[in-house]
């Protein structure tokens, strides 16, 4: 993602106030962006905020600031607001929801949700906007957020102004106040009251009105704000005909203005309020001006070159003016009503298209359902069809053993009639011998029937067995490959997310430090070249991180075992990390007495000691790592232990998973120790954690000897 060159001049002036702002700095957040902060907010209607955004979520991260980090994905949100593109701003509201819900500024996140309830009451979407206020409010009270209970009241309030009930509307702005007022929580006041001065003005009651638009100025701790207040405190003088508090308060505006710009809004309101004010004044030439060179709509200006030649007893040229205003005021609502037929068009096509895809989907479901029974209806037809063979297959086996029966009758009638015949004939052995052997054959018959009979039954069932089998074995493999396809989308989402960050960081700060226009101080442009190195390590990490994954789950990797000594391995793994840690850790090193030879891959066992020992200096901010060999059994055992923070015995399976940090703001890509895993099963070793070690981590990786 490259800044283009248009964008390049505003980038640079982000940095030019860093130390100015350290010195007025009411959001509490590092000083050291806290500038950054405050150009991201000028550039909010323009779509290079949200690279800015991205480059103050980046510095955030790296000065570990919470707070900055929730503010930048406000500020995305905003500039969706400023857009009125609702489908980005409720992606925004609902990744700042899965950011900030376990952080204590969850404030950011229902102000993005407060422009999406703005959106749909300014498009007169009350219902939607009524239904999003309702979740709003139930969100913040289960969430126990002061700021969204309070806007809730606010938002209750805006959208009974809109519909134009302001007694209503000024009722749930007083229990907004009322309730910041509970909880002593004066910081979101000004606004309110403001509010409120502008309500009550509304409804003629001037008192509380002035002291409102008052208060909101007065208790205002953001300078560049009050422009606002103070125009609106003008406007209120001169049309209650209070012109010298009006020139007062102008005088306070000019002072202003000497600091900060007005926006083109605030530029077009002041020339109306002026004049107003020259009318009233009677100083009509600087009326007549003012409205002539002053940037007004053909239909504003008009309308006041018509009430200044009204005021002045110029009838003629006022009547001309008037009927102008009229005729362009006409046209506009003629457009309005016109743009507003073409919307409502669109979305009547859109809910056409809509219900014509749902029809489609329930055309599409019930031909789905219908090809389930068709598939059911084939299955319960072949098991139909495999009783019905069972069946054939068991009356056969009955057939059989009825003519079995029935020879064995026939045998026995036989034996019966050779024995009368043996009596008549007692001399007639020949006969007598022929018909034994005829006996024997028949039996002989019989036997070799009933075996091939059981052999034929036999295999009938073994084809059922490896019908059934492979039946399970496609079902098997259907699974398979749903859970591969699913482990690749996984894998990319993630790999997309890790590479932006850097890359992100990169391209961002290499843009402010190669433009030859940059006005960045030394110790900043050192910062920034500290911070693309940081990154561009990370990323390179990443890719060596995915090029072994992938060469280890291949299996295209072949080890390269060598005979080598443990403890020369172990000196060099150390040395590769020192300068990883902090000052206040200590790098120590524990051989046995006498070298432990045995065969492995260097270079793989190289790279799982490096891994868990920087894995040991991000998670120690004191005390001291130490790497560990011995013989143990048949094994020779390396060790890796800290003082750090330590692991859960909860997660010691989760953390070898892929992608998995259990701390967020640590910088690595979450593959580290699942590559040690891969090269654990290469080696045909193992590689654990030590839940009975609770100063710290300490990991094992285990190799035959």
């Amino acid at each position: 993602m490259q800044i283009g060159k248009t964008y390049i001049l505003p980038l640079m002036l982000c940095f030019v106030s860093a130390f100015a702002a350290s010195q007025n700095n009411p959001l509490k957040i590092n000083d050291k962006i806290y500038a950054y902060y405050e150009k991201c907010r000028q550039f909010n209607r323009d779509p290079i905020s949200l690279k800015m955004a991205d480059t103050l979520f980046t510095r955030a991260t790296t000065l570990h600031d919470v707070k900055a980090q929730c503010i930048a994905y406000f500020i995305r949100g905003s500039y969706y607001s400023n857009a009125n593109d609702i489908n980005h701003m409720r992606i925004e509201k609902d990744k700042l929801f899965r950011f900030s819900r376990k952080t204590p500024y969850t404030q950011y996140f229902f102000g993005i949700w407060s422009h999406i309830i703005n959106y749909y009451a300014n498009n007169g979407d009350y219902d939607t906007a009524l239904k999003e206020l309702k979740e709003f409010q139930k969100t913040a009270l289960e969430l126990k957020n002061e700021y969204g209970i309070g806007n809730s009241y606010i938002k209750s309030g805006d959208i009974y102004g809109l519909i134009g009930n302001d007694e209503a509307s000024i009722a749930e702005y007083l229990k907004a106040l009322n309730y910041y007022n509970s909880i002593h929580k004066t910081g979101d006041l000004p606004p309110l009251y403001f509010k409120l001065g502008s309500k009550y003005h509304r409804i003629d009651k001037e008192d509380l009105a002035e002291k409102y638009l008052l208060k909101a100025y007065e208790s205002c701790q953001t300078e560049d704000a009050n422009g606002s207040y103070l125009m609106n405190i003008i406007k209120m003088y001169v049309e209650t005909d209070k012109l010298d508090k009006a020139k007062e308060y102008m005088a306070k505006l000019a002072e202003w203005e000497k600091k900060f710009k007005l926006s083109e809004q605030l530029k077009t309101n002041k020339a109306i309020i002026l004049i107003t004010y020259n009318t009233k004044l009677g100083n009509f030439d600087e009326a007549l001006k003012l409205t002539e060179s002053s940037r007004l709509s053909d239909e504003l200006e008009n309308y006041y070159l018509y009430s200044v030649y009204n005021k002045m007893g110029d009838y003629t040229k006022a009547l001309y003016h008037y009927v102008k205003y009229i005729n362009i005021s006409d046209n506009r609502k003629k457009k309005m009503q016109t743009e507003q037929l073409a919307q409502y068009a669109a979305l009547y096509e859109n809910e056409h298209l809509k219900i014509e895809k749902n029809e489609l989907a329930l055309k599409n479901a019930t031909i789905s359902i219908s090809e389930l029974q068709t598939k059911q209806k084939l299955m319960l037809a072949d098991k139909d069809k495999n009783n019905l063979q069972l069946q054939n297959t068991h009356l056969a086996l009955n057939n059989k053993d009825l003519l079995i029966k029935s020879q064995r009758a026939e045998v026995q009638r036989q034996k019966e009639k050779t024995a009368r015949l043996a009596e008549e004939i007692e001399d007639n052995r020949k006969t007598g011998l022929l018909l034994a052997v005829i006996l024997v054959l028949l039996l002989l018959s019989f036997i070799t029937y009933a075996i091939i009979h059981i052999r034929a039954s036999r295999r009938i069932r073994q084809e059922m067995a490896k019908e059934a089998k492979a039946r399970k074995d496609a079902e098997e493999a259907r699974e398979e490959a749903i859970k591969a396809d699913n482990l690749k989308s996984l894998f990319l989402q993630n790999i997309s997310h890790e590479i932006r960050t850097p890359l992100n960081a990169i391209v961002g700060f290499s843009d402010i430090v190669t433009s030859p226009d940059t006005e960045i101080t030394t110790e900043e442009k050192n910062e920034f070249v500290n911070l693309i190195h940081s990154n561009s390590k990370m990323l390179t990490t990443l890719i060596n991180d995915i090029l072994d994954l992938s060469k280890l789950e291949s299996g295209s990797y072949k080890a390269h075992i060598e005979t080598k000594n443990a403890s020369e391995i172990c000196r060099k793994a150390l040395a590769s990390i020192k300068g990883y840690q902090t000052a206040e850790v200590e790098l120590r090193l524990d051989l046995p007495q006498e070298d432990i030879i045995f065969r492995t891959d260097e270079e793989r066992l190289t790279q799982v000691l490096h891994n868990l020992l920087s894995n040991a200096c991000k998670y120690t901010e004191h005390g001291s790592i130490t790497l560990s060999c011995m013989e143990k059994g048949n094994d020779v055992e390396f060790a890796v232990t800290d003082t750090g923070c330590g692991i859960s015995p909860d997660n010691a399976e989760r953390i070898f998973r892929r992608f998995e940090k259990l701390d967020s703001f640590k910088q690595g890509t979450g593959l580290g120790l699942n590559i040690c895993l891969e090269i654990a099963e290469l080696l045909h070793g193992s590689i654990r954690l030590d839940t009975g070690y609770t100063t710290g981590a300490r990991f094992v990786f285990a190799l035959p000897l």
